[in-house]
């Protein structure tokens, strides 16, 4: 069935399965109700070009496998297992490919697994050279993630031992990589950079903290003398935590009454999105404007002053995504090294077995 008021990167999408309206509170909502398997041919070409090599196909449907069945253990929503946008897993955002058919055949019921349970996959686009745990990236300071299939490690061949967390060696990292070392060094996104006016940084303060405060509120601080925050005040950004792996965790606020702490990788993101005129700059010289995001959280500021006064910051970063399991680029290149799917998923996630579902508790 084709739904001709939803327009996605493939047009108007048609689905597969049983459609069903639902209401909650003052919304409906579509639910498409399929097997898992119907569904993954949805996913895989969504998520990862249909253009990349079987092998890392083949990995990227045994992830989505994995995540989607989690999902079914703890569903997002008391009337569906999982959405079908970035927060879950994008579905349907592009057609149906025979490549990727092919992969979602080729490994039919296979999940990541770990003392017989379904291993949550993760996984994002380009790596800028260094892997995060889990726990770098979604854990809280006083709550482990409990994942240790995601470790902090160089995306090298062995991969190697990340020690990234001061800003000199990050920054050493960003701009002096050795040369052929990295899986992805050759990736347009695996190094990029942009600029910030600290006029924008406000608005971004206004438009997106409170949102954010809400939907995290344990991420954020906020010191001055009412509890608020007062945007227009806020005149400089102070690096605060990074992990080994790199990436960014928390960052300070500061105005002449008041700090903002942000931690997350996401949060930081979304508050140093740069504005929509105002172009992200590849390795390769190419351009990219509009981002809801910053690339990622593997980054370092540099200040732009105007005598004493910072009037904004230089961004230099690498990779595109949360930098925590598999890199689907980074999986594409160890496909076009010879990998098989079992080898490219060994390598990304430490402690796993590839099992049929059917045999798992």
């Amino acid at each position: 069935m084709t739904i001709l008021n939803i327009n996605r990167s493939c047009g108007n999408p048609s689905y597969s399965g049983r459609l069903q309206i639902m209401r909650s509170k003052d919304a409906l909502f579509l639910i498409n109700i399929l097997p898992t398997e119907t569904y993954l041919k949805g996913v895989v070409p969504s998520e990862m070009p249909a253009s990349y090599h079987l092998e890392a196909l083949k990995a990227q449907a045994v992830c989505a496998r994995s995540y989607a069945l989690s999902a079914v253990k703890n569903p997002k929503y008391d009337f569906a297992d999982l959405n079908d946008s970035t927060s879950c897993q994008v579905y349907m955002n592009q057609g149906t490919d025979t490549q990727t058919d092919l992969a979602v055949d080729a490994t039919a019921s296979e999940v990541l697994s770990s003392l017989q349970k379904i291993v949550t996959a993760k996984y994002f686009s380009s790596s800028c050279g260094s892997l995060s745990s889990s726990d770098d990236i979604w854990g809280y300071p006083d709550t482990a993630s409990q994942d240790t299939h995601m470790t902090e490690r160089l995306e090298t061949e062995p991969p190697g031992i990340p020690a990234l967390s001061s800003e000199e060696a990050f920054r050493n990292f960003i701009f002096q990589p050795a040369e052929n070392t990295y899986l992805e060094s050759s990736d347009p996104w695996f190094r990029w950079q942009t600029e910030l006016s600290m006029a924008h940084i406000r608005s971004n303060i206004a438009e997106s903290f409170a949102k954010r405060m809400s939907a995290d509120p344990k991420r954020f601080t906020v010191l001055s003398s009412d509890g608020t925050i007062d945007p227009d005040d806020i005149s400089q950004i102070k690096i605060v935590k990074r992990a080994e792996s790199g990436v960014l965790q928390k960052i300070k606020l500061i105005g002449r009454n008041q700090e903002l702490t942000v931690s997350g990788e996401y949060n930081i993101r979304c508050l140093l999105v740069p504005s929509s005129d105002t172009a992200v700059i590849l390795q390769d010289k190419s351009t990219r404007n509009g981002m809801s995001l910053l690339p990622s959280g593997y980054f370092f500021l540099e200040e732009i002053n105007d005598g004493e006064q910072i009037t904004g910051y230089k961004i230099y970063g690498g990779g595109f995504g949360h930098g925590a399991g598999l890199s689907q680029n980074g999986a594409d290149t160890l496909a076009e090294k010879g990998y098989d799917y079992r080898e490219i998923l060994t390598y990304f996630f430490e402690g796993i077995n590839i099992e049929n579902v059917n045999t798992l508790e």
